[in-house]
This record gives structure tokens, sequence and C-alpha cells, in this order.
């Protein structure tokens, strides 16, 4: 199609910087695989500043049950966090954090536990 952008140097069509299902291009792949490492030591920063005393509220606006990403990543720095505070046995109190995990969707609040 005549409406298709494309790369000047070598005419490829382009395309955005947006994951697909099933993507294969290796320039996204890259990029998202640098993206998660980040997250996932930003993550682990938070988590241990909880475990030192920190209290974590994880407000999650609007994530509906079609495309479940934003809700499982919730409800699961949520579980891994307690899991976390359960196991340093909360023996000083003083010291305790806290996480709380506030869902606000109107048609659609409901909470996965995870088995024990």
């Amino acid at each position: 199609s005549s409406s298709t952008s494309r790369c000047k140097e070598c005419s490829v069509a382009l395309r955005p910087n947006v994951l697909m299902f099933h993507d294969t291009d290796e320039n996204v792949l890259r990029d998202i695989g640098e993206h998660r490492n980040e997250y996932q030591k930003w993550e682990a920063c938070v988590e241990e500043s909880v475990l030192s005393g920190s209290h974590l509220v994880i407000l999650e606006l609007g994530a509906g049950g079609n495309v479940t990403a934003v809700r499982d990543e919730s409800e699961e720095v949520f579980h891994d966090t307690l899991e976390q505070l359960q196991q340093r046995g909360q023996s000083d109190k003083v010291n305790s954090g806290s996480v709380t995990l506030i869902r606000v969707n109107p048609k659609d609040s409901g909470f996965q536990r995870r088995p024990n």
C-alpha cells in the first residue's frame, strides 16, 4: 500500500515499537527485555524497602478482566511482598512494613487469592 511508511535506507515497512501477540521482532523484544530487567530491579528495591519498615500501597485503577496483565502483576507483587513479610516473622513490630492492594474498578474489583 502507498500509505505504508517505509525506511528511507532499505525500504522495509516501518512498524511501531509495540509488542504484538506472538511477536518475533528482535528490536522490540530486546527493548522489552531491557525494560523488564530494570523493572525487576526496581521491584526488588521496593520489596526490600517494605521489609525494612516502609509501607507499600499498590493502587490499581481501572484494570479489568479482559486483558489481565496489570491485575496479575499487582496481585503477584502483593502476594510476593506479603509472603516475604510473613517469612520475616514480623517479630519486630516497630520496624515491620506493610503492603496493601487497592483495586479501583466498579465492574470488576475481585481479588484472586493464592492457595496456602
